[in-house]
């Protein structure tokens, strides 16, 4: 999904994280670890992983849930097609499709989006997911050594996502984190990460992938053993 819709990526996975929790429990799978992995399209320090792993939302994450909650032109014909900004309220930023979210309107209470507030609601009464990278290499002493995405891009300390890979798409013109294993952990089980594919170096992404002999894809490969002992 584009870079821009970042309301619509974040209540696309909480809608995932309760269909993955509702298939759990119809199966009788409630003691099991649910995997849940994939390229998201965003990053660690992004409002859809905050909410996933239930950090709090930042100011400016909050800002940028807030700025594109809107209703495309694909759910609603009516919106007339132009190439500036929201509802043009933002002449700086105008014409720029990276920037802003163009074909689209400020929704009404009649489309049924949530709001932030109501959005960080939904989201509380979800499980929580786990990084499996994120604790697997948080776990290691790594001083000096490992790049991680902590090591690029400055967060706190107590933010989740600080030990993600440094780097799981590394083209030309797009570098970035955007590929996770999240865990969503079982109800009377308790699960510990017992090993991870190291991720690769910048120094062997360099320039970018695909690259033959390289990758054959402009994402990087993941993996992780886990085990689980049932608590009751």
């Amino acid at each position: 999904m584009d870079d821009r819709y970042t309301y619509e990526r974040a209540r696309q996975s909480g809608i995932l994280v309760r269909e993955t929790s509702l298939f759990r429990s119809e199966i009788g799978c409630d003691d099991w670890p649910g995997v849940i992995g994939g390229d998201f399209n965003f990053a660690p320090d992004d409002a859809s992983y905050s909410l996933l792993v239930g950090d709090p939302l930042l100011p400016d994450q909050e800002e940028s849930l807030s700025a594109s909650r809107v209703v495309h032109l694909s759910v609603d014909p009516s919106i007339p097609t132009y190439g500036g900004s929201l509802d043009e309220q933002n002449d700086e930023t105008a014409g720029d499709p990276d920037k802003v979210v163009t074909n689209a309107r400020s929704p009404t209470l009649a489309d049924g989006l949530f709001t932030v507030p109501e959005l960080v609601n939904f989201f509380s009464r979800l499980p929580r997911l786990r990084s499996v990278y994120d604790e697997g290499l948080g776990l290691l002493d790594n001083d000096g050594g490992l790049p991680t995405f902590g090591s690029r891009v400055k967060l706190f300390s107590s933010r989740k996502g600080r030990n993600e890979p440094e780097y799981t798409s590394y083209t030309h013109y797009w570098k970035t984190v955007l590929d996770y294993i999240f865990i969503l952990a079982p109800i009377k089980s308790r699960v510990r990460v017992r090993g991870l594919l190291s991720p690769h170096l910048k120094a062997n992404l360099a320039p970018g992938i695909p690259r033959k002999g390289v990758s054959g894809s402009d994402h990087v490969s993941l993996g992780a053993q886990i085990s689980w002992v049932n608590n009751s």
